[in-house]
């Protein structure tokens, strides 16, 4: 796949959805979500699935900063689905933001350099004014699935066991049970 026309910066954000029940009254539930913001890539020839690659302990430790532990809460991962007596869990959605030159400019520009300089050059792209006259693009895909295997390994990984996520078992004549590791 090749680069879209006119873009000169892309950034990718990975939202995993997840529910809270209280331990004292499992029918009190919040529906919660974090962010996972990558950084900026600037396109190179050729834009693959494969130039962004994630390890599983990368996504356990993102979710063990981000999710706080809480000993009175049982977690799952949202978005059960059974078919053909397989689970997975709808709790993905990734967006793709692809800015044009001048957006991708003022970006880069304003990010942080972590030095001790704090004035950073003034850009505008209008004539007698300022501001910034650029394009963004977003594709969205809601809804993506985990397996099963990987939920398990939410709820059973030393480095996520502590935020009491659910793992699941199928069963063709009892359906499914929810389970805690604690």
């Amino acid at each position: 796949m090749a680069p879209l026309e006119g873009a000169a910066l892309y950034e990718l954000k990975i939202r995993f959805h997840y529910v809270e029940q209280q331990i004292s009254n499992l029918s009190d539930t919040t529906h919660k979500y974090i962010d996972w913001t990558f950084p900026y890539r600037l396109p190179t020839s050729s834009i693959t699935p494969e130039s962004i690659s994630l390890e599983a302990d990368q996504f356990l430790n993102f979710l063990a900063v981000n999710i706080d532990e809480n000993p009175n809460v049982y977690r799952q991962v949202k978005g059960m689905q059974i078919t053909q007596a397989t689970l997975s869990h709808a709790c993905l959605d990734i967006t793709l933001m692809a800015a044009g030159q001048n957006l991708s400019t003022y970006i880069l520009l304003n990010q942080n350099s972590n030095s001790l300089v704090t004035d950073r050059p003034e850009f505008s792209n209008i004539d007698n004014g300022i501001g910034i006259l650029s394009s963004r693009s977003f594709s969205v895909l809601k809804g993506v699935k985990i397996n099963n295997f990987s939920n398990d390994e939410i709820a059973f990984n030393d480095i996520t066991r502590h935020l009491n996520f659910a793992y699941f078992e199928f069963d063709f004549d009892d359906g499914v049970d929810t389970l805690y590791v604690n």
